[in-house]
């Protein structure tokens, strides 16, 4: 049986997982499909693969989850690398390997947000290729986040966003500058003399009262004032 070189190069990063850029850097080979066949359970495929390297399934699961997952599938990957074809790829190829990714990352196989992600990557390079936009040069700085579409759609099963801390209290300020003042009063009472305690009193007292007097607007009507 002739060596599949997807496979191959699969195997040899799951034993040197420094690879992933280089391997990013190259063309995808030939054989990315049986990887994917792979990943979705599909039973023709493990025996083939093992016929060819000698390997148990769990391991080739593995070589086959990382390589998707460091070569395929990784943040800034262009839609025809991301589902692992070519520009002259036929389209019944390509849906195929849609079939087979989405396969894969079901969350009723895998429940990770980190797979919903994915999940989400992979519906939104297919639909770039299905529009013909997959060739677009994008605006610089944004390639390297990925086309705006991988941002626009997504999975019914994505987790919600979190929630907005509460705002701090705006008068927190006021109390601390209470507190202050009291303390203020406190040591005057103790350290200065009494003229000078006195007046600082009378100053703080009517701080005080000036911060808690409530705006004129909601001040009760007083009959008998112009």
């Amino acid at each position: 049986m002739p060596p599949n070189r997807a496979l191959g190069e699969a195997i040899a990063l799951s034993r040197t997982p420094t690879l992933a850029a280089a391997l990013r850097s190259q063309a995808l080979p030939a054989g990315v499909g049986l990887l994917l066949r792979i990943l979705a359970s599909d039973p023709g495929a493990s025996q083939e693969a093992r016929a060819m390297t000698g390997l148990r399934e769990a391991e080739l699961v593995a070589a086959a989850e990382l390589y998707v997952l460091q070569v395929m599938l990784y943040h800034g990957a262009s839609s025809r690398q991301i589902l692992g074809v070519t520009p002259d790829t036929d389209r019944a190829v390509i849906r195929a390997h849609l079939r087979h990714l989405l396969n894969w990352l079901h969350p009723d196989k895998n429940t990770s947000a980190w797979h919903a992600a994915f999940a989400s990557r992979v519906i939104a390079a297919w639909r770039q290729i299905d529009r013909g936009l997959e060739d677009r040069e994008w605006p610089r700085g944004l390639a390297a986040r990925g086309p705006p579409l991988a941002r626009t759609h997504r999975v019914p099963w994505i987790a919600l966003p979190l929630e907005a801390a509460p705002k701090r209290s705006a008068r927190r300020g006021a109390k601390g500058l209470h507190y202050f003042f009291a303390g203020l009063t406190l040591i005057c009472g103790v350290t200065v003399p009494d003229a000078v305690a006195y007046e600082v009193r009378q100053a703080v007292l009517a701080i005080t009262v000036f911060d808690s007097t409530p705006a004129p607007s909601t001040l009760p009507a007083v009959s008998g004032l112009q």
